[in-house]
């Protein structure tokens, strides 16, 4: 199973949607882009310099 990390109106509804086409299993991780979430100790410590790819 594919694990898709999305956030509404992002690229990653093309990924979704490539899965729904081709019939592969996938589960949807909701993110949060939200400066105050990128500049938290949690995602600094995945992330250091505080950026999402």
């Amino acid at each position: 199973m594919i694990k898709i990390y999305h956030f509404p109106n992002t690229r990653g509804l093309r990924a979704i949607w490539t899965c729904e086409e081709l019939n592969v299993p996938y589960q949807v991780e909701m993110i949060d882009f939200s400066p105050e979430y990128r500049l938290s100790p949690e995602f600094l410590r995945i992330s250091p310099i505080g950026k999402v790819p």
